[in-house]
C-alpha cells in the first residue's frame, strides 16, 4: 500500500471521527435545552388558584413534574453513555 493511499485512509477517518464528536455535542446541546425549556414550563406555568391548599397541591404536582423530567433524562443519558 502506498503512503499517498494510507495519508487518504487517516484522513478520511479523522474527517469521520471528527464528524461523529460534533454530532455528538450537538446532540448532547439539544437535549439539555429540551430538558431546561421543559423544567422553564413547569416552572413558569400560572397558578389556578389562589387557594393555600391548591397551590400547596400544585406545587407537590410541580415537583413530581421535576423529578420525573430529571429521572428520564438522567436515564437516556446513561443510554446514550452506554452506546
Amino acid at each position: 500500500m502506498s503512503t499517498q493511499g494510507t495519508t487518504t485512509n487517516y484522513i478520511e477517518l479523522s474527517s469521520q471521527a471528527y464528524g461523529l464528536v460534533v454530532d455528538s455535542f450537538a446532540s448532547a446541546a439539544r437535549s439539555r435545552l429540551d430538558y431546561w425549556k421543559s423544567v422553564w414550563e413547569i416552572a413558569s406555568r400560572p397558578y389556578t388558584s389562589t387557594a393555600i391548599e391548591s397551590i400547596v397541591r400544585e406545587n407537590f404536582d410541580r415537583a413530581n413534574q421535576f423529578v420525573d423530567l430529571t429521572v428520564g433524562e438522567l436515564r437516556l443519558r446513561g443510554q446514550r453513555s452506554a452506546e
